[in-house]
């Protein structure tokens, strides 16, 4: 919805949304995620404003992903609300 880091504010401002696996790596494992940060997973609003609200938001969502997945699994940015057209 809204956020700090420029590469989520591109994705969003192209209209495109981003899968929760790649989100978890990519700011993990990547990039700093920088708050606050308003995110919308299954039509709910998470509002993440300081590191509590991450990790109660990291509990909830985020998975363990093994170094394989970590390599092999990528997914590509897809349409908002709901993907509509093939971006490869």
């Amino acid at each position: 919805e809204s956020a700090t880091n420029q590469s989520l504010q591109n994705a969003s401002a192209d209209g495109q949304g981003v899968i929760a696996f790649d989100f978890q790596r990519h700011f993990m494992d990547r990039e700093q995620l920088l708050l606050p940060l308003k995110l919308s997973v299954d039509g709910v609003t998470y509002d993440i404003t300081d590191i509590e609200s991450f990790q109660t938001f990291a509990a909830d969502h985020f998975e363990a992903q093994t170094w394989l997945e970590k390599k092999y699994m990528s997914f590509r940015l897809v349409d908002e609300p709901m993907p509509n057209r093939c971006r490869h």
